[in-house]
């Protein structure tokens, strides 16, 4: 997580020279819409992704909150509390992540409209697209990395919820699940313009990760419907 936001506060300054000023949180939901919707996109489908999986932590965070309101065992309460408090850090690293993909996608466009005129400016600009290419291969393989965490927290969180939200907790989980796909496709399309020795582990690490995190996703769905089911 932190190599990558150095990387990104590492990259020439030049190739940031038109990129967005502004968080990526900073804005409405219709200004990102706007923006993504727009001819030429200035955010990042890996903004997007990071976006859902911070949105679909807040509904894991609510259901932990809320279950904490509801429950009178007083240790049960301190153990919720926990969770919620480790649950809002790989949040907040989530968010990082979202504007750190915004960055280094507008750094991207910017190095791929540098002069090649001469070899000496061919090759800085060669150089700068593939420091970009092999982060924006990275910052995704992180989100996938810390949604793992946050589904592992899951494990221990869904037998301590108060039934009435179980749905909301397994909403966020497949939300993550989701995620956690499309976060891989992004890692495997980057990665295919990476030098051969990076592209291999940055793409195999990627798809272990992703195999992992989908299986925990897929395994608490069931448990839940069948935690659901019961109270039925």
């Amino acid at each position: 997580m932190k190599k990558i936001l150095l990387i990104v506060n590492l990259l020439p300054s030049i190739v940031f020279s038109q990129t967005i000023d502004t968080s990526f949180w900073d804005r409405s939901i219709n200004q990102v819409l706007d923006l993504a919707n727009h001819g030429q996109p200035t955010v990042s489908g890996g903004s997007l992704s990071f976006a859902a999986a911070t949105l679909a932590t807040s509904m894991i965070i609510f259901s932990v909150e809320l279950s904490r309101k509801k429950v009178k065992d007083s240790s049960l309460k301190k153990e919720l509390a926990a969770f919620s408090f480790l649950l809002i850090a790989h949040q907040d690293s989530l968010e990082e992540l979202g504007n750190a993909d915004a960055q280094i996608f507008n750094a991207y466009l910017q190095a791929r409209k540098l002069p090649d005129s001469t070899i000496a400016l061919r090759k800085i600009k060669t150089q700068l697209i593939q420091n970009t290419l092999k982060v924006a291969a990275e910052s995704p393989l992180v989100g996938i990395e810390i949604i793992n965490k946050i589904l592992k927290v899951c494990e221990n969180i869904y037998p301590r919820c108060h039934f009435s939200v179980l749905s909301d907790l397994g909403a966020g989980i497949l939300y993550l699940r989701g995620t956690v796909e499309a976060l891989n496709l992004f890692v495997q399309a980057n990665s295919h313009y990476l030098r051969p020795e990076h592209k291999e582990r940055v793409s195999n690490r990627s798809k272990i990760i992703s195999a992992y995190a989908i299986h925990r996703a897929l395994h608490l769905q069931l448990l839940l419907q069948q935690n659901i089911s019961d109270h039925h």
